[in-house]
């Protein structure tokens, strides 16, 4: 598995999500048994181990993308694994 540090500016990480709020891509935040994702344009919220669909704004789906990933400071992005972050550079894993 690599494993490498990198330095993402918290700007890079609203682009991701942005990319995939317009499909292009897909970006995840784990927590437990809980999911929150955009995929290719759709947000997808699981709770639980379940599914449950929520209709959102596109503007608002990023908002809650990006306070995920601030409290959990993790997210999976384009098959890698984004975790532990300090002072902007975060470990990336191929997943």
């Amino acid at each position: 598995m690599i494993c490498e540090l990198i330095y993402l500016e918290p700007s890079l990480i609203d682009y991701f999500i942005a990319n995939c709020a317009l499909g292009n891509g897909s970006i995840t935040v784990r927590d437990k048994s809980n999911k929150v994702s955009i995929s290719n344009g759709r947000f997808m919220l699981y709770k639980d181990g379940g599914y449950v669909f929520n209709r959102v704004p596109r503007e608002q789906a990023q908002k809650i993308i990006r306070r995920m990933i601030d409290k959990h400071k993790r997210f999976e992005y384009d098959g890698f694994y984004y975790h532990s972050p300090e002072m902007n550079v975060w470990t990336k894993q191929e997943i």
